[in-house]
């Protein structure tokens, strides 16, 4: 952002960004929250906060139904992160979509790709998230 903001506030960020965290971190920075029972939120606890999903999409919960796929609310290993991509708002609009609406992977996108990324199989996330209908598109 150099040359973006007035000199004094150089240590301003203009918008959003990505939350890249050390690997081998015990969790999240203490700003980003606290885990439920405190402690330091994990990653995948603010993903499933930024998606809507899990507990927080529960019902009577004030965020209930609302999900926000943006790169800007992407968490990631600081050893994985390559950019601040469109890849991160695609594969979290896919997380929302096979967990949330339990639609399988699109004919077109690797099976290996999805699983890994998408469904996030070494996370244990569920497989009856994706379920039919399959989509075309």
């Amino acid at each position: 952002h150099e040359g973006t903001l007035p000199s004094r506030d150089q240590g301003l960020l203009t918008g959003p960004q990505d939350l890249i965290y050390n690997d081998h971190a015990a969790g999240l920075p203490e700003a980003c929250g606290e885990a439920d029972g405190g402690g330091p939120l994990q990653p995948e606890a603010w993903e499933e906060r930024a998606l809507g999903l899990g507990s927080w999409a529960s019902e009577g919960r004030p965020g209930q139904g609302l999900h926000v796929v943006n790169n800007d609310f992407a968490v990631t290993k600081a050893s994985a992160w390559h950019g601040p991509w469109a890849e991160q708002t695609l594969l979290a609009a896919e997380r929302v979509v096979a967990r949330v609406f339990r639609l399988q992977r699109p004919r077109w996108l690797n099976a290996t790709y999805y699983e890994q990324r998408v469904l996030q199989a070494k996370r244990a996330v569920s497989t009856e998230a994706a379920v039919t209908p399959t989509r075309e598109a």
